[in-house]
């Protein structure tokens, strides 16, 4: 199933400019989810449907 779906467009992943250097980075290791989400945006992401399948466990 999931070989049969067709590839789509990349995403583009927009970092903010604030961001120079990876040392950078390690402040958002404690970072809430709101700030993650004003770092770094997701744009033009078109995710195919879920695959679902049984697991045994």
């Amino acid at each position: 199933q999931q070989l049969a779906r067709e590839p789509r467009a990349l995403p583009r992943l927009e970092i903010s400019p604030e961001i120079q250097h990876l040392d950078d980075i390690s402040a958002l290791l404690e970072a809430d989810t709101q700030a993650l989400l004003q770092t770094f945006r997701l744009h033009d992401y078109d995710p195919h449907p879920a695959l679902t399948f049984k697991v045994a466990v």
